[in-house]
């Protein structure tokens, strides 16, 4: 089950390894809800439940997991995405 989907409405799209994970979600802007930038958080599995890492603390075992999720992440945003001098944003 994904868990950190209860606390997250804007969600795009995810990447998931087998214990590490990456959820690219659009910017919650109040002020400007149309805001297209991309923000990210990683996701830990356990169990077969995935949840939002709220520490952000992981054992050193799963580092080159979550450096191999990001790069997927990234490499999505560099085909779906447009590059900005902040970041990324999504294609409308």
């Amino acid at each position: 089950m994904d868990m950190y989907q209860f606390d997250h409405k804007n969600i795009i799209k995810v990447f998931k390894g087998s214990c590490i994970g990456v959820v690219l979600e659009k910017r919650k802007d109040w002020e400007n809800p149309s805001d297209p930038h991309v923000c990210f958080f990683l996701i830990v599995e356990d169990d077969g439940n995935w949840f939002e890492s709220k520490t952000g603390h992981s054992s050193s075992y799963w580092i080159d997991e979550t450096i191999e999720q990001l790069q997927i992440a990234r490499d999505w945003m560099n085909e779906y995405c447009r590059k900005t001098q902040h970041g990324w944003e999504f294609e409308d």
